[in-house]
């Protein structure tokens, strides 16, 4: 049986944020259509071109699939905006997130449905298992990043649990009133929602690259440990005052080596002093700046992303110009 038409309010919203993804976004669009259609619920689809520079709107414009519509971001903000962009859009008693490069499997979504009925969760999340085709690069560094994250943070967050998950409406409500930049893979785990755990075998991107490269890794680790801990400025409180105890007991031997005539004045106690306070200074400020940085980027209260304009993907398109 089709799936239904939208009328009212859908059972199912699907969020797919997307980045220049043209080569594989039809190919995508099937399987996730063919799926959907056999569920026999009512569902929107709601993909979020985070500012592509290639056709990657264009072709999902072109799909001519009446339950889907594409937002198109006015400047690139990142996977996490772009899926909050998406859930600001979902009207669906639930909503699912996923990536739409194709290693996110499209034929989980009725058994991730089904856990939530079943066991009458809020949230079911997709762990991998298993990350043997990824670079030794990118296993490492995800391994450290969730590691990092439940030690600094306190979030009981899994390793390899991925932005693929279905949460019920009531959980957007919850989380709503949350300002700045959410890192929901933190956010979600830290409020304590009913959840289950589903894994997966993830498949090969449909065409292209992975773009999650190091500095992105990187950048939403800061993000995510600035949304979620205050353990780096306790951090640093410990080593200034691991610090302060050492030059004390460096200042005696000073006096010590002073005091019997053994040593050059002045030249060694002054670079010890220099090179530790001076440390510790740009290291205390580099952190209590970042913190500084978010509360001034929360208070101007700066809308994080623009949708230019909302295209469904059933309307004509115009003629190719030549």
């Amino acid at each position: 049986m089709k799936g239904k038409l939208v009328t009212d309010t859908p059972v199912l919203s699907v969020v797919v944020p997307l980045f220049n993804e043209v080569e594989g976004i039809q190919i995508f669009a099937q399987g996730l259509r063919s799926v959907l259609d056999g569920m026999e619920i009512t569902y929107e689809v709601i993909f979020v071109d985070d500012a592509s520079t290639d056709q990657t709107s264009t072709a999902v414009t072109a799909l001519s699939w009446s339950n889907a519509r594409v937002a198109i971001l006015a400047r690139n903000v990142g996977h996490q905006a772009a899926i909050d962009a998406g859930l600001k859009m979902a009207h669906g008693e639930f909503i699912l997130t996923m990536d739409g490069d194709g290693q996110h499997p499209v034929g989980l979504i009725p058994d991730l449905m089904r856990a939530a009925i079943d066991y009458k969760v809020d949230i079911v999340y997709t762990v991998q298992l298993n990350r043997k085709n990824d670079p030794l690069g990118k296993r490492l560094s995800a391994l450290a990043y969730y590691r990092i994250m439940r030690w600094l943070t306190g979030v009981p967050l899994k390793d390899s649990q991925a932005d693929f998950r279905l949460m019920r409406s009531r959980v957007l409500v919850a989380i709503d009133s949350v300002p700045g930049d959410r890192v929901l893979r933190l956010l979600l785990p830290s409020v304590g929602f009913t959840s289950t755990t589903i894994t997966y075998e993830v498949h090969d991107r449909i065409a292209g690259k992975g773009r999650f490269g190091l500095r992105r890794q990187m950048a939403i680790a800061s993000q995510s440990l600035m949304s979620f801990s205050a353990k780096p400025l306790r951090l640093v409180a410990s080593i200034g005052f691991a610090l302060s105890l050492l030059s004390v007991i460096w200042f005696a031997f000073v006096l010590v080596t002073y005091a019997s005539q053994r040593t050059i004045v002045g030249w060694t106690s002054v670079m010890t002093a220099v090179l530790l306070v001076g440390g510790l200074t740009l290291l205390s400020l580099s952190v209590v700046g970042a913190y500084v940085a978010r509360i001034h980027d929360m208070m101007k209260k700066h809308p994080r992303y623009f949708v230019s304009r909302i295209e469904h993907s059933d309307q004509s398109l115009p003629p190719p110009t030549t």
